[in-house]
């Protein structure tokens, strides 16, 4: 089971339960189901250091397809599809909750 974090880490996840409109329960589940799907693998300090390779951004993409019909945009309150998934969903749904430490 993951944790929230504690100090900042802990209140940038209460504020994307807020964004994802989640409960803690629920938002815990979808933290752990991410931390399953993308381990962590450590902390790399310098930004120019984080790119990705095409493997694990199609990883990435997988995970998006079997998962973006859970997804809400909340901008104009719709469900997301596969063909409508975009960087700003992935970054709400994805990106900030996986690496928040």
């Amino acid at each position: 089971k993951v944790a929230f974090g504690h100090g900042a880490a802990s209140q940038r996840a209460a504020e994307m339960m807020k964004d994802l409109r989640m409960n803690t329960a629920r938002f815990g589940e979808h933290i752990n189901e991410l931390a399953m799907y993308f381990p962590y693998q450590g902390r790399i300090c310098l930004t120019e250091h984080r790119g990705i390779t095409l493997a694990q951004l199609k990883r990435v993409e997988a995970f998006v397809h079997s998962h973006c019909q859970d997804w809400q945009d909340f901008y104009n309150d719709t469900h997301i599809s596969a063909a409508t998934a975009n960087l700003y969903h992935t970054n709400s749904w994805l990106i900030k909750p996986s690496t928040n430490a």
